[in-house]
């Protein structure tokens, strides 16, 4: 589904009409683990990583990207397996299995889900995470994430 600069459709509408073209940022690492029950406990990773404890969590800084025109539509998308929370500067966009807000499933096959980042969530430099809602004896795998800029033409 994904490639950098490639023409795509937008998520909401019409699939066959309204091309727009995008942007792909692969936001590949290094990621801080998290792990529930422990505050002090950090770890660097790389993705891809398997997460075996509901709460662990995985977080990412990263700048905003430059020269967003007015109209552009700014995404995160993912590819993961079992349930995740995911917020941007606190701002919750997907919550554990469920999509919320501007989320949809980008393709089931592929495990890829994408959500809209608000714009008035998003800052000079943010802060995305990814909470861990596997059920007991689950596990939950993040695989990749992606800022996708859509712009229309």
């Amino acid at each position: 589904f994904f490639s950098s600069r490639r023409r795509h459709t937008r998520l909401q509408g019409d699939w066959s009409s309204d091309v727009c073209s995008s942007d792909l940022i692969r936001l590949a690492g290094p990621w801080q683990y998290r792990l529930s029950g422990e505050p002090g406990e950090v770890r660097t990773v790389r993705l891809p990583l398997v997460v075996d404890t509901t709460g662990d969590s995985l977080q990412r800084g990263f700048h905003a990207p430059s020269g967003l025109a007015g109209e552009s539509e700014l995404l995160v998308v993912f590819r993961a397996v079992g349930a995740f929370a995911v917020r941007l500067n606190a701002t919750l966009l997907a919550e554990h299995g469920s999509l919320v807000g501007e989320c949809a499933v980008a393709d089931e096959a592929e495990h890829e889900r994408m959500c809209g980042i608000p714009r008035s969530a998003l800052k000079s430099f943010n802060e995305l995470e990814f909470t861990a809602g596997c059920g007991r004896g689950e596990v939950c795998r993040l695989e990749e994430v992606w800022l996708l800029i859509l712009e229309s033409e």
